[in-house]
């Protein structure tokens, strides 16, 4: 990764790692790395991430993520099944951060379980691929009472007061935001505006999503992907 880094002209030192590695939603700078090591992540995602960041391009002005509050999901054994297996640890893919509702598939790590992953995920279809033996079939338990980090990104064009009536309608649903970060583009007064939160289900999730689409000047809210 360090070599990459350098071929973009950026000096470690200028490199934040901490707040690159909130937009994976980790919480250590050191997780960015494991996760790349274990192909949770893939390298040109992180290097899309910092040249976002960074503003490689001079096309956005970046501001500094704001982290809000500690996320309150413990993973729990009840959460998943594992078909055909015994009992084994569990933990959600943070590339893809599934949610009861998603459809999901398992994939055998080295030495960390299970991580659970969307099978519309674009690195699980990639792990599919290389190592279809460590692919396993996993399912939603039937109690769920947890709450889920999902990221989501919203575009519209900036104004005053957008950021305010996001958060207010967050609160007002009683959601739980763990981090928010924008980007804004001056020449075509556009706003990008990616945070972090936590639902307990997919359901949940659509109608939140269609909230946000009905604030002024929205352009489009949807769902990450994969960052």
């Amino acid at each position: 990764m360090d070599k990459q880094l350098k071929r973009l002209g950026l000096e470690d030192n200028r490199i934040d790692l901490q707040a690159i590695s909130s937009r994976f939603n980790f919480s250590y700078a050191d997780e960015v790395y494991v996760a790349l090591g274990a192909g949770d992540i893939q390298l040109a995602r992180v290097l899309r991430v910092i040249d976002d960041f960074y503003n490689l391009n001079g096309e956005t002005t970046p501001t500094r993520p704001i982290r809000l509050k500690k996320s309150r999901h413990k993973s729990s054994d009840n959460d998943i099944h594992i078909l055909g297996v015994g009992k084994l640890l569990t933990q959600m893919a943070k590339c893809c951060t599934p949610i009861p509702g998603d459809d999901i598939v398992g994939f055998i790590t080295q030495g960390r379980g299970v991580s659970v992953h969307r099978q519309d995920c674009i690195n699980i279809v990639q792990l599919g691929l290389d190592e279809p033996e460590r692919i396993i079939d996993v399912s939603w338990g039937e109690e769920l009472d947890n709450q889920y980090p999902v990221n989501i990104q919203v575009e519209a064009y900036d104004r005053t007061g957008l950021l305010n009536d996001i958060t207010s309608l967050l609160a007002n649903e009683k959601v739980n935001l763990l981090s928010m970060n924008t980007l804004s583009a001056k020449e075509n007064h556009t706003a990008s505006i990616r945070f972090t939160i936590e639902v307990g289900e997919l359901s949940v999730l659509s109608k939140l999503l269609h909230r946000i689409n009905q604030l002024p000047n929205v352009l489009n809210v949807f769902r990450e992907r994969d960052f």
